[in-house]
């Protein structure tokens, strides 16, 4: 059985330091960081990805990075 959430864990760890996802004022662009996600995820997982309902984990791990680093989302993002 695959772990899905140690899988999202290295998949978002990768998306939120690529510098693709990284704005001019040093803040993420969310939206590319969960499509780096789901797009990683379905590179490792395939159909399954669909059937996961990662968005929980998703908000767990965000809210993580954003208390561990002192980041913001930006309002509206």
């Amino acid at each position: 059985m695959l772990n899905v959430e140690g899988l999202m864990a290295s998949a978002f760890s990768n998306a939120v330091e690529n510098p693709e996802n990284i704005n001019e004022d040093g803040t993420l662009n969310w939206n590319f960081v969960e499509a780096d996600v789901w797009m990683d995820l379905s590179e490792n997982l395939g159909q399954q990805v669909l059937t996961e309902d990662i968005y929980p984990t998703f908000d767990d791990l965000a809210t993580e990075y954003l208390h561990k680093t002192g980041a913001y989302m930006e309002e509206g993002v």
